[in-house]
């Protein structure tokens, strides 16, 4: 009965016809970045985060009337005050020790590679998103199989903690690129600062994880990365998806608006354009929605959001737990089913590959 609940709440979600916390501006005459439509495109005024010595603002986004895509309309001219240290892809955490970092290997091995016994519970019970990206690859689903010898880009790689992992779970030749990390090279890992037009090199594996959203140009971003894949190389790109259950049922809510961090937030069928003209093929597209999606969402209903934050609320993480976080879970895990999640990893190969079957 609550699944069908969950489901029926999906389907009323999807077929709203105005955008939840969200002012309607009118026409948009701004092409739509992502499949370049241009009819029925609307102008939407939504919340945004505060900047360091900025207070909170709203910002316009173009909505495509096709696609559903997202495209930022008037970029900060200094965007640098809305990320910092403090940014979460440069928070981590300092590296686990004794026990508690050989059962991390344990779940992350698990999520790798798709190993069971208790590595598998725990991965169930801690799952780690990024990681079990790595399955369809390792196993030969996409493209050839990904072994330990594989010469691996991340790109946006925040503070190097994906490729950290990696570096444990034994491979061997490891690179991450960031235009904001600290460079430093350890055996089988180099971490550079430079934009992804500033790497060089062919890699077997070009992965970027949430950070296309972020990028001015995202065409010139995913053709540098289909040229340092090369012929024989895999793109895997990971994104928050407009067009989505999370966006739809929040609109300027959904956590991963973060506005105007987020420049472009393509649907699935937006970014499948978008990659087509760069010059990818999409192989395989995985819905991975997480219960931050619906957490998130829902601190933010409840006044906690950064924008919107209040003295007394006290930690948005604390607050998050008094939310239904295994209800959360199955609304995320219904809607990758549904694929309308809020979030998906896109496989791709350059459109120059060698001739291979199509991979589902």
């Amino acid at each position: 009965m609550q699944m069908a609940a969950i489901e029926r709440d999906e389907r009323e979600a999807a077929g709203g016809a105005t955008v939840p916390f969200a002012v309607d501006l009118g026409p948009s005459a701004l092409p739509c970045s992502g499949c370049g439509g241009i009819a029925g495109n609307r102008m939407l005024s939504l919340p945004g985060e505060p900047a360091a010595t900025a207070p909170a603002a709203r910002f316009a986004y173009s909505l495509c009337g096709s696609c559903e895509s997202l495209d930022l309309v008037d970029v900060p001219a200094e965007m640098a005050g809305y990320y910092g240290g403090a940014y979460y892809s440069f928070r981590s955490g300092g590296a686990a020790r004794g026990l508690k970092a050989g059962i991390a290997r344990l779940r992350n091995r698990a999520e790798a590679f798709g190993s069971g016994g208790l590595g598998g519970l725990l991965a169930r019970i801690a799952p780690h998103a990024r990681l079990r990206q790595l399955r369809p690859l390792v196993a030969g689903a996409v493209g050839r199989p990904l072994g330990r010898d594989a010469r691996i880009l991340d790109l946006g790689c925040g503070d190097g903690g994906w490729l950290r992992q990696l570096a444990e779970l034994g491979f061997r030749d490891l690179t991450g690129a960031d235009p904001y990390l600290e460079p430093s090279e350890a055996p089988g890992l180099r971490l550079i600062r430079a934009g992804i037009d500033e790497v060089e090199g062919r890699f077997d594996l070009v992965a970027c994880s949430h950070a296309l959203e972020h990028m001015a140009d995202p065409e010139a971003a995913l053709a540098a990365m289909a040229r340092l894949a090369g012929p024989d190389g895999v793109v895997m790109v990971a994104i928050p998806l407009a067009a989505s259950y999370g966006w739809r049922r929040y609109g300027g809510e959904w956590v991963q608006l973060d506005a105007p961090r987020h420049l472009h937030l393509y649907s699935a069928r937006g970014f499948a354009s978008l990659a087509g003209r760069a010059g990818l093929e999409l192989l395989r597209t995985t819905f991975d929605a997480t219960e931050f999606m619906v957490l998130g969402s829902e601190a933010r209903l409840a006044g906690i959001g950064p924008h919107q934050r209040r003295e007394g609320l006290g930690d948005v993480k604390a607050a998050m737990r008094a939310f239904d976080r295994a209800g959360a879970r199955r609304i995320a895990a219904l809607t990758n089913r549904l694929g309308t999640a809020d979030q998906a990893t896109f496989y791709l190969r350059s459109k120059s590959a060698p001739g291979r079957p199509r991979q589902g």
